[in-house]
């Protein structure tokens, strides 16, 4: 009798520690489906000279566009191998059928040091898929974005020009081999001696998650080790990365994961830190009287 009794108080447990796991799984079940709702986002972009404009959500490494004929475009853009991207100053996304057409139409813009005499850097970053063990390869997507309000008032500063939380938009995630980042200077003057570096951020994940690598190009402009810069003058660094060359902490490389990135740049006015450095030099030589307080001990 006390054995039919246990084995019945077993079962009771048991039957209860059962639905508890039912109940918290039916939980889990029903916020993963709330937390899961589509976040509608907006895609926009040029192709062929024509906009297209459309609300869109992730599933996955695909994306699912809401209207039909940028949809239709979209996905054919998506089995081009050759396509090219272009992502400017203002954030404008331009497909090219291929790097040929972009070069082509690159040839009827006009240059920035040939239309504006304002002081500017300019950071351009150029991505590669599929590199052969020779190195041949075009580009399939560039950005570039280019700072004009250079401080001449401060010594130093850091401005993000570039972020791409989500290169799933671009089809061009998890598939870079190789990067390129350049920086130039233009317009400079006796007042405006500035020394830049851009630094190009890739992330494992997207939303800039997961671990990192990054590339960087410097550059500088000085009078008096260049001489003045010529109207139209332009100068530029560029580095370049090959992915599989960057190891993750568990010894894997980064080519053919990255999913966002950010472009930073640092400039300093030179101008400013030779004054600066000047005044330091000049303070620090200057013999310091000793202290006379009365406070001190005799």
């Amino acid at each position: 009798m006390r054995n039919l009794f246990l084995l019945a108080l077993s079962i009771f447990f048991f039957s209860s520690c059962s639905n508890d796991d039912t109940i918290l799984s039916s939980t889990n079940l029903s916020n993963e489906s709330t937390d899961s709702k589509p976040i509608l986002k907006t895609i926009e972009f040029i192709y062929k000279g024509k906009s297209y404009s459309s609300e869109y959500y992730e599933k996955g490494d695909s994306v699912v566009i809401l209207d039909y004929e940028t949809q239709i475009i979209y996905n054919n853009l998506g089995k081009n191998e050759n396509k090219f991207v272009l992502v400017s100053d203002d954030n404008k996304i331009t497909y090219f059928d291929n790097e040929s057409e972009y070069l082509e139409n690159q040839k009827t813009k006009p240059q920035l040091r040939a239309t504006d005499s304002t002081p500017y850097m300019k950071i351009v970053v150029r991505l590669y898929k599929n590199i052969d063990p020779l190195f041949n390869s075009s580009t399939t997507m560039v950005i570039e974005k280019t700072y004009k309000a250079l401080n001449t008032r401060l010594t130093t500063d850091d401005r993000e020009l570039g972020l791409i939380p989500d290169l799933r938009v671009y089809s061009h995630n998890d598939n870079i081999s190789m990067a390129k980042v350049s920086l130039y200077i233009g317009n400079m003057t006796p007042d405006f001696n500035f020394r830049g570096q851009a630094a190009l951020w890739m992330y494992e994940h997207i939303n800039y998650g997961g671990e990192s690598c990054a590339a960087y190009a410097a550059t500088a402009w000085n009078d008096s080790q260049y001489g003045p810069m010529k109207p139209g003058e332009e100068k530029g660094e560029t580095t370049q990365i090959v992915l599989k060359a960057f190891k993750k902490y568990n010894g894997d490389s980064f080519n053919d994961i990255i999913s966002s990135l950010k472009i930073i740049l640092t400039y300093t006015n030179m101008n400013e830190a030779s004054v600066r450095e000047s005044g330091s030099r000049e303070e620090s030589s200057t013999p310091r009287t000793p202290s006379t307080g009365s406070g001190g001990r005799s």
